[in-house]
């Protein structure tokens, strides 16, 4: 269920992440301690949040699939309806059938408004905790600081603290991801 907008969240969150990388190694007079690497977009993807709270957006977006597919087949069976009836009963079916027409398109408009809104915030939330253990592990364990992948051109194996973070992460009871 991976989309654009879903990398573009990744990328907005390792430049805001690696933002402050130059000024602490300023602030340090040129010296950094204990640096780690973290391969966020494994993180966020071995994340159990991550997984319950893709299944909740598909959950709801297959309920609102399910909702337009029922106005569909609403609207077709007054257009059969309409081939029965006289003149002016067509005319007045006409209406209902164009008033159930626009009925369908705002329902389609609010839903994906809704289930974007949705997918918005849970990406926030996932973030957020995922940036709240990357902080918490790193002060733990004695890191100056821990960089995105993203960020890092090259680095040593031995840096790399991934799995540490997803073992956290997932060790950890979340709130459910709102639906």
């Amino acid at each position: 269920m991976k989309t654009n907008k879903t990398y573009l969240a990744f990328l907005l969150f390792f430049l805001v992440f690696s933002a402050g990388v130059p000024l602490l190694a300023a602030e340090g007079g040129g010296s950094v301690g204990k640096v780690g690497i973290v391969r966020l977009s494994k993180v966020f993807d071995e994340y159990e949040q991550t997984k319950s709270s893709e299944s909740a957006l598909e959950d709801i977006s297959n309920a609102k699939q399910s909702e337009r597919e029922r106005m569909v087949i609403e609207i077709r069976n007054m257009r059969d309806e309409l081939l029965l009836l006289n003149q002016q009963g067509r005319a007045e079916k006409q209406k209902e059938i164009e008033e159930k027409m626009k009925s369908l398109a705002l329902f389609e408009r609010q839903a994906k408004e809704e289930l974007q809104k949705k997918r918005e915030e849970s990406l926030r939330l996932i973030f957020e905790q995922i940036e709240g253990v990357v902080t918490e592990y790193a002060r733990q364990n004695g890191f100056q600081m821990i960089l995105s992948d993203r960020a890092v051109l090259y680095g040593e194996d031995y840096l790399d603290v991934t799995e540490d973070v997803i073992r956290v992460l997932n060790s950890r009871p979340t709130a459910t991801a709102k639906r």
